[in-house]
């Protein structure tokens, strides 16, 4: 496979603001206010660094996200406290081959980005991906360029108290063959940072590589 590098991961709250204040205050993470997907009834903040972030995603309509089997799993997962969701791949030019790999067709996703720009991506997978959260989902953006460059000027207004720098490894519980064959090369190819361990199907954890050590958030807090 080529080599896809990890794109972000979702992290589920049913508050965002007080997700993102806990996060700033307890960790040293820095949240900026994100997107809106309003077919969903969702929106989210996200914790950015150079070319990766960490998205908070959270129920902004209820009644719109009550009628989206996507908006009410968000609110289902979430409603116990905060969770880590999903994780994902950047597969840019890629996504049409994998798409064909895994007999899957695209799906798109629209947003309304932090500056109110109306813009559109594609994902492969991510159906099985928020239901066996093992899988990582693969997406590709219309506009790439213009999502790198929001992101690196995010970035670049704000400054992690701890000193994060991007996502080290995420840490799944699940099939390990089954896990190989989703990425095509093994879990350890095209370098994409991920641990299992045998279990249910599950994202367990994410490591954040800062200036001193690790922050690590948790399946569940």
């Amino acid at each position: 496979m080529t080599d896809m590098p990890l794109s972000h991961v979702v992290y589920g709250t049913r508050d965002v603001e007080f997700t993102a204040a806990r996060l700033r205050d307890e960790v040293g993470l820095e949240a900026v206010r994100g997107s809106r997907f309003p077919e969903l009834g969702l929106a989210d903040w996200f914790i950015p660094f150079e070319d990766q972030y960490v998205e908070l995603l959270t129920v902004a309509d209820d009644d719109v996200a009550a009628r989206t089997p996507f908006g009410r799993w968000v609110s289902d997962r979430t409603a116990g406290g905060d969770h880590l969701l999903a994780w994902a791949l950047e597969a840019g030019d890629d996504l049409d081959r994998v798409a064909q790999r895994l007999d899957l067709e695209p799906d798109a996703l629209a947003f309304v980005d932090r500056t109110g720009v109306t813009r559109s991506s594609q994902l492969v997978g991510a159906a099985r991906a928020f239901a066996e959260p093992c899988f990582p989902y693969f997406i590709a953006w219309n506009e790439p360029a213009e999502i790198r460059r929001g992101l690196a000027e995010a970035s670049a207004s704000i400054e992690h108290g701890s000193g994060a720098r991007g996502i080290a490894w995420v840490e799944v519980s699940g099939d390990v063959d089954a896990l190989s064959a989703w990425l095509d090369d093994g879990v350890d190819g095209g370098g994409i940072p991920v641990r299992v361990s045998p279990g249910e199907a599950g994202l367990l954890a994410v490591g954040l590589a800062t200036s001193n050590g690790e922050v690590v958030l948790r399946a569940k807090d």
